[in-house]
């Protein structure tokens, strides 16, 4: 049976990165899936389960695959990233919790920070998928339209608490703390995560995600 540490991902439509350091621009096929690159490789991380205690949760925290993912709002390979995890859940109903945080880039993405604290006050009306869908949704507008117009179209039930908690500190902290978590892990591009105790530095298709959680899990690697 593979183990997770023995994959290199062929990363079929390769990889697609929004990145710190050398500010690049993601080049994107059409559809919004990564661009092609070269083959992927995973580090270990030794305490990787404290980094799954914080963010929004989406499944069991005892499933056997935990998925901590990093992201940033305005990361286009973050957009499709997103949508590759909605897919894999569904694959996978019981046997994955995918847990977000937050990785706003304010060097690549000046609004992302906004955004992710806005999706905390979000969360504290249990909107916090529905108002990350709609962000990603209506990427290109982050930044343009307000924070308070994606609460509407997410469905969130009190705006004017919504607007209360964006002008409050309690979920700056919570983005502060995820933006520590990151830079514990070295993190300088988004999207990355964890998939257990292995982290990954890029956006990959859900071929070889499924892969990865397969391995993780000790399910037959297809």
């Amino acid at each position: 049976m593979a183990k997770i540490g023995d994959i290199v991902l062929s990363a079929g439509t390769g990889l697609s990165i929004c990145a710190a350091a050398a500010v690049g621009i993601a080049l994107m096929k059409q559809d919004g899936a990564p661009s092609q690159g070269p083959a992927l490789t995973s580090s270990s991380v030794a305490e990787w389960t404290k980094y799954a205690s914080r963010g929004f949760r989406l499944g069991s925290p005892s499933s056997p695959v935990q998925i901590v993912v990093f992201a940033d709002y305005q990361c286009p390979a973050c957009r499709y990233f997103d949508g590759v995890l909605d897919s894999l859940v569904a694959l996978h109903p019981s046997g994955v919790t995918v847990t977000y945080r937050h990785h706003p880039i304010p060097a690549v993405h000046p609004a992302a920070l906004g955004a992710a604290i806005a999706a905390e006050c979000a969360a504290q009306q249990d909107a916090f998928q529905s108002y990350s869908r709609a962000l990603f949704q209506d990427q290109v507008d982050i930044g343009i339209r307000s924070f308070e117009s994606y609460a509407e179209q997410a469905n969130v039930a009190d705006l004017d608490a919504f607007s209360r908690c964006v002008d409050s500190d309690v979920p700056r902290d919570a983005v502060e703390a995820d933006i520590e978590a990151a830079a514990e892990l070295g993190l300088n591009s988004t999207p990355s995560f964890l998939v257990n105790d292995r982290l990954w530095r890029s956006a990959i298709p859900l071929r070889d995600l499924d892969r990865l959680v397969r391995a993780a899990g000790g399910e037959p690697v297809r």
